[in-house]
């Protein structure tokens, strides 16, 4: 009954009809979701810690988030949020990743929450040197980036950013065949992909070495053309290319902006 749209932009120019069919899926979706299955997830999505109440998983937002990440096509959607629900509850049963869960990760000191950027976006900086891939345990570091990103998405100023999407810099400074894992970025982005849909605004592929191209030509061909438009790569002569879209006020110095101190998430 509904065909998928064209991703990216929500209605275009005498583009009432798209706005039209768009309203629909919506609806439709809404519907989809007032049956056991669709409220089934809203007490996942509570008890995983993503939603507040119930009803918030019929807001016109989420709802929508879902359908762009799916192409605007129902279906797939719908299958993709129930099986999301599930996943949450499942890996979040207490409603969020404990501290005690990821200590190794923590332990590591790469990973810094540096407040909102001038979009009121969270912002992360990752500093993959200090990354091992060779001691790391993949499920603890998959859980580890779930509690990054919903720490980062707790950081949004929902004022600037309604749709409380995130900005992450990725520090590639001093990478060495230790720190490089991709099966780790890979995660990274399939958490993305599957289960923090349409919350990525801007990731920053900083200072990247020549070590770094061999991966990047093997991941890039995997991702989806709406996630490398996002990516930006900045070599460390160009910090103004890194203010310019995140800003100065949540910045380290180093980076080009004007933080002194900043500490890694604990």
């Amino acid at each position: 009954m509904f065909q998928a749209l064209d991703a990216g932009v929500e209605v275009s120019a005498g583009g009432h009809d798209r706005e039209k069919e768009q309203e629909e899926m919506l609806t439709a979706l809404r519907e989809r979701l007032q049956g056991p299955a669709g409220r089934q997830a809203a007490e996942q999505l509570v008890s995983g810690g993503e939603l507040s109440f119930e009803d918030d998983l019929f807001s016109e937002l989420y709802l929508r988030r879902w359908l762009r990440a799916r192409v605007w096509n129902l279906d797939e959607a719908e299958k993709s949020l129930l099986s999301h629900a599930e996943w949450r509850v499942n890996m979040m049963p207490e409603g969020r990743v404990q501290a005690a869960e990821v200590e190794n990760e923590l332990a590591s000191k790469k990973v810094f929450l540096l407040g909102a950027d001038k979009f009121g976006r969270g912002l992360l900086l990752i500093q993959a040197q200090h990354h091992n891939a060779w001691r790391r345990n993949l499920e603890e570091l998959e859980r580890f980036c779930c509690y990054s990103l919903d720490a980062t998405i707790a950081a949004c100023d929902l004022r600037l950013n309604p749709k409380g999407q995130i900005a992450v810099i990725l520090d590639l400074t001093n990478l060495g065949t230790v720190s490089m894992d991709i099966p780790a970025v890979r995660k990274l982005f399939r958490l993305l992909g599957d289960h923090y849909v349409e919350r990525l605004g801007q990731m920053v592929m900083y200072n990247p070495p020549l070590i770094f191209w061999g991966a990047w030509n093997t991941l890039s061909p995997l991702l989806p053309a709406a996630t490398k438009k996002k990516i930006l790569l900045v070599n460390s002569q160009d910090t103004a290319a890194l203010v310019e879209v995140v800003g100065s006020a949540a910045l380290p110095v180093e980076y080009g902006g004007i933080v002194v101190k900043y500490a890694p998430m604990c």
